[in-house]
């Protein structure tokens, strides 16, 4: 009998301490920053960290990458991680410390992300969609992508500055997705959280900015994930 406890308490330790969600990384987070233009909202790495629950339940696997819109299609990419660990046998002081470290270095990537002067052009959509695809293949639990823009699309072919360019917008959205979608498909986004976090200086720029926010929004949604447009990112 005495053998037989010792072995159920073994296999009980190796479900506690050996857990395969130990090592998913069941919380992920993609931030895209607009580099093109001197951006109103900025993200800021505390308030982004709070907003993920880690108050209430500090133990879940952290993964956060960060990169930029500009007028390339190859920009920077930082991450930084923190393993999941198990509430039994974790210390929950160190933790807590782990997760300001995260935030610490978090800060540092945006920082180094900042505005640096106006560009020509503004390479957005596939900035933002190139990391939708890669959250979209992703098993992790929570998915959010926020990306701080204005959404204004600069390229050679489709130049959101032109008013003309709005109208069709307005008029004819589906030639704009085909046009954009042509350079980049979306895949099946079920589930992925995706904010559109910006904050309009004027009443004309937010009746512009909201026509292309509410495209992007129907055009995420058609793919399966849940847009919010806001000010400021808000776990619901």
């Amino acid at each position: 009998m005495k053998t037989k406890t010792m072995y159920a308490w073994a296999m009980l330790l190796c479900t506690l301490g050996c857990s395969p969600s130990e090592s998913a990384q069941n919380i992920e987070v993609a931030i895209v920053i607009d580099k093109t233009n001197q951006m109103p909202a900025f993200p800021d790495a505390k308030e982004i960290v709070s907003q993920l629950g880690l108050t209430a339940n500090p133990w879940p696997g952290i993964k956060i990458t960060a990169t930029y819109a500009s007028d390339r299609d190859i920009n920077d990419v930082m991450e930084v991680t923190l393993d999941a660990e198990n509430q039994w046998s974790g210390n929950l002081d160190l933790r807590k410390a782990q997760i300001k470290l995260l935030t610490r270095q978090l800060q540092q990537c945006l920082d180094s992300m900042r505005y640096a002067g106006a560009c020509p052009h503004s390479i957005v959509y596939r900035a933002i969609a190139r990391q939708a695809n890669r959250l979209a293949d992703s098993n992790t639990a929570q998915r959010y992508l926020l990306v701080y823009s204005d959404l204004v699309e600069n390229d050679i072919n489709l130049n959101f500055y032109n008013p003309q360019t709005l109208a069709r917008l307005k008029a004819s959205p589906g030639s704009i997705e085909k046009q954009l979608t042509a350079e980049l498909l979306l895949k099946s986004l079920k589930g992925l959280q995706v904010w559109f976090i910006y904050s309009p200086a004027s009443f004309a720029q937010n009746n512009s900015y909201m026509l292309i926010a509410d495209y992007y929004s129907r055009l995420f949604s058609v793919h399966g994930a849940i847009p919010h447009v806001a000010s400021k990112f808000m776990s619901l």
